[in-house]
């Protein structure tokens, strides 16, 4: 074929393949939604297994079909995995090459001179691997590379994170971790990893050289021979240096624009860093590069001394080849051996290996499955004649051939899945055809009620079985059992106590000196010693009626205990009112009903004497209070006899403040006595909710009222369990919906 017949021919294949990428985004498109769909039914049958109709048989076949799905979700990923890289193979603009192969072949060399570029462009080296950046070469008239950077969060998540799974190493999260990281530690070191620990502490150690550079930004060079730094690694002499730069760390690829030996416009080449370099996910990196960017694969090899022959590493490196492939139905089209040699090459060496690659690949039949040229990559004739014109004719021949095998082998395995999924949804249909026929919403509003009265009966009873067995308990110990109460008996004594022991609340000094001058003013101490012992014991009765704060909490504990059985027995009726006294009041409120009259008076009494047990009922003047008097009446003055202390005594003020203290000790310590053997506030509780239970569900006419009272918030009590029929509906409906809606999918997912 003629050289100026090659680039329209390319072209036609371009502009062939650009009409087929719609095509199938199509096919991807209709897969996703078939994917929604699954996804829908899937979530619709999770909601039908919670259906109270739904039978175990029927369950054990929906469980059934969710594992299936789980199958067809990884079987899907993965055809839309395929079907993606094949449009993005379709949508490419050019044909794209790589150049493959162990490092030192002659790769780096080849590009050289198809490209007509400087070494420092695309760098070469000998005994030590030099290409450290995948570089594109596009064919162009114009000559710059253009550089996309690496920002600081790719660097860290592609290249040194990496290192650090791979040896085990803490996480760095920013650029001043992996700046102030240890790589230095020996015990990180051993003789597995030492390589890629090496690696990491010249990374580190070069990391002001290309740190600024971190911007994921363009960097356009112009002058090609200034490129190396930003493309290749370091010299043996480079890395001798203390201030060793590593440009190519920031870089993340790099476009070559540069004229190729072939006027072929819509061609590229891509540069791949030899295989089998020591590097973290390298050969990876290889296989996802072969796999998303090009159209063909140059293996090049080169014979040495110590490898004429086809080896394991070739072999190697053609399996790893090979799983970049998918739906190719032969390998020899995606892959094309080129032997590198020159003329100082030993001839003998290059035919041994010709010979071997025929005899290991070919079954000794030159080019029957694999195709192999031969080249001397520094000839620019000879690689023009010898490589570019038949890897350009293959292509023109074979790559329309793969890429209706990509496609094909994608769309086959796409239909089976589609199969698999059209017999699991006729069984499904099955299955469903046996799900209980709808009711609708029925029931009497009196029968409703009857269980209404039977459940709050219930529910009460348990909360007054409780408050009864604390009373037994207290009946049994003689004492109160309340932990809490007990502990708020003892620290109102421990106040009076304190404010005893410290001057009356005074302060000692405070109080000899105030004592000391009302004395000398009185000429007597029977004036202000009684003022004080009336303060005493009004101190006393004041900080024991603090109690009723604990006392009326213990009601607040009873109003939400009945509450919450209100409200959980009545729907929305008082749901959104918080729980305690005002769930109470909004619940007598609703007692008054809709119009004029008194229409549920006993459930209002009940509900009426329930408030009334609160601080306002006086618990602590009827039943606290009696007991502090008692006890208190040893505070009267007249207990007191000061008539033979005698104001002029050097030690007065002292006597009198022990008389006083004392005695206000001793008779807290005896009402504390009192509260803890006769046990009232339990006592209290039961009765409030034996009278309370009793009206509520005994008293007469109740049935009555309980189905007045059911008629006439019907709506608000029974809302969820009306719902639930609804939602139930809707369950049915959505799993009906959705497998109709997965049905039409799958009937017309090959219509484009």
């Amino acid at each position: 074929m003629r050289l100026n017949q090659l680039s329209p021919l390319i072209d036609n294949i371009i502009e062939e393949r650009g009409k087929q990428a719609p095509i199938i985004e199509g096919y991807i498109k209709n897969i996703n939604y078939i994917n929604g769909a699954i996804k829908e039914l899937k979530a619709a049958l999770d909601n039908l297994l919670q259906h109270p109709q739904v039978t175990n048989e029927l369950k054990s076949r929906l469980q059934e079909f969710e594992s299936a799905s789980a199958s067809w979700a990884g079987e899907i990923v993965l055809v839309l995995d395929r079907l993606e890289n094949g449009k993005n193979r379709l949508a490419r603009q050019a044909v794209t090459i790589g150049c493959s192969g162990q490092a030192r072949v002659g790769k780096s060399t080849l590009l050289q001179t198809i490209g007509n570029l400087p070494e420092e462009a695309i760098p070469t080296g000998k005994g030590i691997p030099v290409t450290a950046v995948r570089s594109r070469l596009r064919h162009s008239h114009e000559r710059k590379a253009i550089l996309s950077l690496q920002d600081q969060i790719t660097f860290l998540n592609e290249i040194i994170k990496p290192f650090h799974r791979e040896l085990n190493l803490p996480v760095v999260n920013s650029l001043e971790d992996f700046r102030n990281f240890d790589y230095s530690s020996s015990e990180l070191a051993t003789d597995e990893n030492v390589e890629l620990l090496v690696r990491l502490q010249q990374m580190q150690a070069a990391l002001s050289s290309y740190e600024k550079h971190l911007t994921g930004r363009t960097k356009i060079i112009e002058d090609l021979t200034q490129l190396r730094p930003w493309v290749a690694y370091p010299t043996q002499e480079e890395e001798k240096a203390s201030n060793c730069s590593r440009l190519y760390l920031a870089v993340k690829n790099i476009e070559i624009q540069c004229s190729f030996l072939l006027d072929v416009e819509k061609f590229m080449l891509i540069d791949l860093p030899g295989l089998g370099e020591v590097n973290v996910d390298a050969e990876e990196h290889h296989v996802q590069g072969l796999k998303n960017e090009v159209d063909l694969v140059l293996l090049i090899l080169r014979p040495t001394p110590q490898s004429s022959y086809w080896g394991g590493k070739d072999r190697k490196a053609l399996n790893l080849i090979s799983k970049s492939v998918e739906g190719i139905s032969r390998l020899g089209d995606f892959v094309i051996i080129v032997v590198n040699h020159g003329e100082q090459d030993d001839k003998g060496l290059y035919e041994i290996l010709i010979n071997d690659i025929h005899k290991q690949l070919n079954e000794n039949k030159p080019n029957s499955r694999y195709q192999v040229l031969t080249c001397d990559a520094k000839d620019s004739n000879n690689v023009r004649e010898e490589v570019l014109v038949p890897i350009l004719n293959h292509l023109i021949d074979r790559l329309p051939v793969m890429d209706k095998e990509v496609i094909d082998s994608s769309l086959t395995q796409w239909q089976g899945t589609i199969e698999k999924i059209t017999i699991a949804i006729n069984e499904l249909e099955t299955s469903l055809r046996t799900f209980p026929s709808q009711t609708s919403k029925q029931g009497k509003v009196f029968q409703k009620a009857k269980l209404l009265r039977a459940e709050l009966a219930g529910k009460l009873r348990k909360e007054i079985e409780k408050l009864a067995q604390e009373i037994q308990a207290e009946k049994d110990e003689g004492t109160i059992i309340d932990q809490e109460l007990i502990e708020a008996i003892e620290n109102k004594h421990q106040e009076i106590y304190a404010w005893a022991k410290n001057g009356l609340g005074k302060g000692e000094e405070e109080w000899f000196k105030k004592a000391q001058g009302k004395f000398d003013e009185d000429l007597k101490v029977d004036p202000f010693a009684t003022e004080e012992i009336n303060r005493a014991r009004t101190y006393l009765t004041n900080t024991y009626s603090q109690l009723d704060g604990y006392f009326e909490t213990k009601i607040e504990q009873l109003w939400k205990s009945i509450s919450e059985i209100i409200s959980a027995c009545t729907g929305n009726l008082i749901e959104e009112t918080p729980t305690g006294k005002e769930a109470l009041e909004k619940f007598l409120l609703l007692l008054g009903g809709k119009g004029i009259g008194d229409p549920f008076p006993a459930l209002r009494e009940a509900t009426e004497y329930l408030l009334k047990c609160g601080k306002e009922n006086a618990i602590f003047q009827s039943h606290l209070l009696p007991r502090l008097i008692e006890e208190t009446q040893k505070l009267e003055p007249e207990e007191f006899n000061f008539n033979n202390i005698s104001y002029k005594n050097e030690q007065v003020t002292k006597i009198v403040l022990d008389i006083v203290s004392q005695r206000i000790i001793q008779t807290s310590f005896a009402v504390q006595k009192r509260l803890k053997e006769k046990p009232f506030v339990s006592t209290i509780l039961y009765s409030a909710a034996i009278k309370f239970g009793d009206s509520l569900v005994r008293a007469t006419d109740v049935d009555e009222q309980f189905f007045d009272f059911a008629s006439s918030y019907s709506n608000e009590i029974w809302t969820r369990e009306f719902q639930a029929i609804e939602n139930n509906h809707a369950i049915v409906k959505r799993t009906e919906q959705a497998v109709t809606n997965l049905k039409q999918l799958l009937n017309s997912s090959w219509e484009i």
